[in-house]
Order: structure tokens, then C-alpha cells, then sequence
């Protein structure tokens, strides 16, 4: 009985905790003599035999900040022909030869300056002349997560656009990429907080998704009665990703059944785009592989986005499922 309440109460409790602002918190759960869970953001308050254990992983992910007019950037690795730059080059005659090349091998436009009008009103700046290393940067690192799609995946999603600003927000809330799925445009924020590398990596293929969604099921926010099926009868979704915020969301620590984070029990439409991601990002797929052998539910959901992105274009098969 117990086993059967433990998902929604424990990532009830999170969101809880979140929306009232304490996101950078540290939460810890621990289970006393009698087998009741007790959860709580003050240390003080955990009984001294249990505090060595009771520390919940992922929730403490708050950088400090960079020192101004820094970024904490890491060298892109490119292992696609596709995004490997010339050096030696001015910035900007490197960015628009990856812009060329990416724009020519799927049949999209790549954008960083004549932005064009979005589906939804969002705050930004598009890049200047003082950028173009950052903006290098990202494109390369976009480039070399965006060319594990075969070109005819991509044209069976109609994907149109690709845009590059900085600062992206919606809603006062900053974004590491917002996906304008009514008009196939993907935007992503090349300049912002200090991101990690593997999180702005991660986020290129989870907002794509939003976009296959919507252009494949008809409705980005598709509740997937076969997916939703998956989940013990217990178990009920959150209010969305909209209004699940915070870098701890998004850690990978497998809370419950079925589920990589956090973030992916706030939806349907998140679950499904935090798999479908997770299958392209060789460190995080190695991560939840192990997880499936004693976790059926996820096991399943894999499985199933599996089948359905081979449905789409065969081709997509890569190293990274082995």
C-alpha cells in the first residue's frame, strides 16, 4: 500500500516546494522506525541517525554565478563532419559557413539577424556584433546535436526554422529555447544564464520534439492515451512545464516509476519530450538504461518512442542506442 502512494506524494511534495519559491533549496526525505516517509528543507529538523542519508540528489544544482562578462562555456567536441569550423577564421565568416551547411543539408533556415514575427509574444535581443563568439559557440554545439537526425527525419517533420537570439524569456521567465510549433520554428537562446553544455545540448532535441508533436499528433500537448497508460493507476501529471521551473527539475534521478525527473511528471507532453531527448544524448541513455531492469513502465515508454520516432524515418537509429 504503501508503494502505491509514493510517486504522486513524492513529486506532489516537490512541486509544492518549488512554487513557493524555494528553488536552490535542499530537500531531504527520510523514513523513520515505522516506515513513514517525512520530507523537509531543514536539516535541523532531520533526526541525527537518518542526515547522512536524507539528502535528496539533483535538488542543489544552483551555480554560482559568473563573474560579469564571463560565461561558463566548455569546448564543443564535434563528432559530425557537418560542425567542425575552420581555425584561424573570423568568427563570422565561420558562423555563416555552419549556417550554409546546416541549411543546405536539411532544408531549413537558420536565422540569427531579420528574426521573424512568432506565434507567441516573447522577449529577446538578437545578436550584435560583440556576440559572434558566443554565437559560434552555440551554433557549433547545435550543429553537432542536430545532425544525429537524418535529413529525411527532418523533412518528415517539417521543421522550418532554426532561430539564434539571446536573452530569450516568456513571461518574465527565462527559456533556454521556445518551440513556435503553429509555425515550425524552433528558437533557441544562445546567450543567457550559464548553462551547462549537456543541458543546453539535452534541450535542442526536447523542444524539437514539441514541434514533431504537434506536426505528426496535431496538438503539441497531445495527451497520448497509450502513454498515459503506462503510468501506475495512481499516478496523475502535474499542471504542466510551465510551471515546473528550476534547474533541479531536470536532474536525472529516476524519483519514480516510469519517470528520468522530476520535470517529466509535470505532463504528459514533458515525459514524452524528456525520453525522446534522453535517446540522443549518449551520456543521459547510458544513465537510464540500467534503471529499465528494475523499472518496466520505463522500460515501456522507451521502447515506444523508439518505435515511434523508426516510424517516422528508419534512419534514425544512431551508435547511441547500443
Amino acid at each position: 500500500m504503501a508503494q502505491k502512494y509514493f510517486v504522486p506524494l513524492t513529486l506532489t511534495f516537490a512541486a509544492l516546494f518549488l512554487s513557493a519559491g524555494q528553488v536552490g533549496a535542499e530537500l531531504y526525505k527520510w523514513k523513520d522506525d515505522k516506515g513513514k516517509v517525512h520530507y523537509t528543507d531543514q536539516i535541523g529538523k532531520v533526526p541525527l541517525q537518518f542526515r547522512k542519508s536524507s539528502k535528496m540528489p539533483g535538488y542543489y544544482e544552483k551555480p554560482a554565478s559568473p563573474a560579469v562578462g564571463s560565461r561558463q562555456k566548455e569546448a564543443v567536441s564535434s563528432s559530425s563532419p557537418l560542425c567542425r569550423i575552420t581555425p584561424g577564421l573570423q568568427p563570422k565568416t565561420n558562423i555563416d559557413a555552419l549556417v550554409a551547411k546546416l541549411e543546405s543539408r536539411y532544408s531549413i533556415r537558420v536565422k540569427y539577424d531579420n528574426i521573424p514575427q512568432f506565434t507567441w509574444k516573447l522577449d529577446y535581443q538578437t545578436a550584435g556584433s560583440a556576440d559572434s563568439q558566443d554565437l559560434l559557440f552555440f551554433l557549433q554545439l547545435f550543429c553537432d546535436e542536430f545532425s544525429k537526425y537524418p535529413p529525411s527525419f527532418v523533412r518528415r517533420t517539417r521543421l522550418s526554422e532554426v532561430v539564434l537570439v539571446k536573452n530569450l524569456s516568456w513571461q518574465g521567465s527565462q527559456r533556454g529555447a521556445v518551440p513556435d510549433f503553429l509555425k515550425e520554428i524552433l528558437i533557441m537562446n544562445f546567450e543567457g544564464p550559464s548553462y551547462k553544455n549537456d543541458y543546453l545540448r539535452h534541450i535542442v532535441h526536447h523542444e524539437y520534439y514539441h514541434l514533431i508533436e504537434q506536426e505528426l499528433n496535431g496538438d503539441a500537448y497531445w495527451k497520448d492515451p497509450k502513454w498515459a497508460a503506462f503510468n501506475e493507476s495512481s499516478f496523475k501529471y502535474g499542471a504542466g512545464g510551465r510551471y515546473a521551473r528550476g534547474s533541479n527539475m531536470f536532474a536525472m534521478t529516476h524519483p519514480a516509476k516510469g519517470f528520468v525527473n522530476l520535470y517529466s511528471a509535470s505532463g504528459l507532453e514533458e515525459d514524452k519530450a524528456e525520453i525522446f531527448a534522453c535517446l540522443f544524448m549518449k551520456k543521459e541513455y547510458q544513465l537510464i538504461q540500467p534503471w529499465t531492469r528494475s523499472d518496466p513502465i520505463l522500460a515501456t515508454k522507451i521502447r515506444y518512442m523508439k518505435n515511434f520516432m523508426l516510424g517516422i524515418n528508419s534512419g534514425v537509429r544512431q551508435n547511441f542506442w547500443r
